[in-house]
């Protein structure tokens, strides 16, 4: 398999990602139809792949704004209590 990848000059996760894009690609020509939207009191048409990207961002967002990030070193952890001490 090594020397499939290495007559076309394409890492597999490069080969994986042109794969993914053919599948976007067909998924994007498949949903412009629009359809209805109604919000509130408003009514409106958008394409459908619209709704769906709009849809993925805000999930996104909302992940990335509720996952806790690389938490903070405890001020009082035993690490900190001990003395830094210059080897000889």
């Amino acid at each position: 398999m090594s020397k499939f990848f290495d007559k076309i000059n394409l890492t597999p996760k490069q080969l994986l990602n042109i794969i993914l894009l053919i599948v976007l690609i067909a998924f994007i020509g498949q949903n412009i139809d629009s359809v209805p939207i109604n919000f509130l009191i408003w009514t409106f048409n958008l394409p459908l792949i619209i709704i769906i990207l709009i849809t993925f961002f805000i999930g996104f967002f909302t992940k990335a704004v509720f996952t806790n990030r690389k938490r903070l070193p405890k001020a009082h952890s035993k690490d900190a209590e001990k003395p830094v001490t210059a080897e000889k």
